[in-house]
């Protein structure tokens, strides 16, 4: 099937996965049409297992049309260095300030990194950040292995960890430490506490909180909720401690059909 630009036709690899079942969901609520193959599709979503996408990154990052975008959800495009980092942050306007249509392929942001990321820059501190940051999350068993049980604690090597690096990319600062913790009382969500030093010169920002931080609040929803404290430590300065809570599957499938969106309302102006 060729191609054409004012198709808004969509192609989920993995849709009976979680997160695959969330871009059906909010791709049928944004009326993209759902398409059983990639090669009748403007936009290719990649739901799957990092492994698998691995496998095939060949075939999803030279298909056949060079009008078609592909968004990866599995973290493989990350890992590998292809495409541009896909967070969206207004109209037409990637992270970092890439324009959406200059791109083609995209590496969706991972959940924890997107608290990390989006609780710093929207509580204000990201612009006097220093490099030391501490970041201790804590997600569903939504996120991980059906097959485990019980809560886990995975931060003997977190600077392996693959969100240490999209944070650090993302941020241009260093992590000092990182430590993951699997939740499986919880549903779904994942609520990141955030600490650091600010620069001595770093505008007063004072205690802040956007709303109240519950993760009950943010489930199914697309929604992020952050507070902020600062506090003055007698040798590191002004220190603070940024909380954010979000949808561990709904965020990034949510910031994924935003980023189709927005690449088709571009490519089709």
């Amino acid at each position: 099937m060729q191609y054409n630009p004012s198709m808004r036709s969509v192609f989920i690899a993995g849709a009976r996965g979680r997160i695959g079942r969330e871009l059906v969901r909010l791709a049928q609520a944004a009326d993209l049409a759902l398409v059983d193959v990639p090669e009748a599709a403007a936009v290719c979503f990649l739901a799957l297992p990092r492994t698998v996408v691995e496998k095939e990154l060949q075939q999803w990052t030279a298909p056949a049309s060079r009008e078609q975008a592909v968004i990866d959800l599995s973290g493989a495009f990350k890992i590998h260095g292809v495409g541009n980092y896909g967070l969206v942050m207004g109209p037409r306007q990637l992270w970092g300030g890439i324009a959406i249509e200059d791109a083609r392929l995209f590496a969706n942001p991972g959940c924890i990194a997107s608290a990390v990321i989006c609780g710093l820059q929207r509580s204000g501190v990201k612009p006097s950040m220093r490099a030391g940051l501490h970041v201790t999350a804590v997600t569903a068993g939504s996120a991980a292995k059906t097959s485990t049980s019980g809560t886990v604690r995975t931060g003997l090597r977190w600077w392996d960890h693959p969100h240490v690096a999209e944070i650090e990319s993302a941020t241009g600062l260093a992590c000092a430490s990182f430590i993951p913790v699997v939740d499986y009382a919880l549903e779904r969500g994942i609520i990141a506490t955030i600490s650091g030093t600010l620069e001595p010169d770093a505008p007063g920002l004072g205690d802040a909180a956007e709303q109240s931080i519950d993760v009950a609040e943010v489930q199914h929803t697309a929604e992020l909720r952050w507070h902020r404290r600062l506090h003055t430590h007698p040798s590191l300065g002004t220190t603070f401690a940024v909380t954010a809570a979000l949808d561990n599957l709904t965020f990034p499938a949510a910031n994924a059909v935003r980023l189709a969106c927005e690449w088709l309302t571009a490519r089709d102006a």
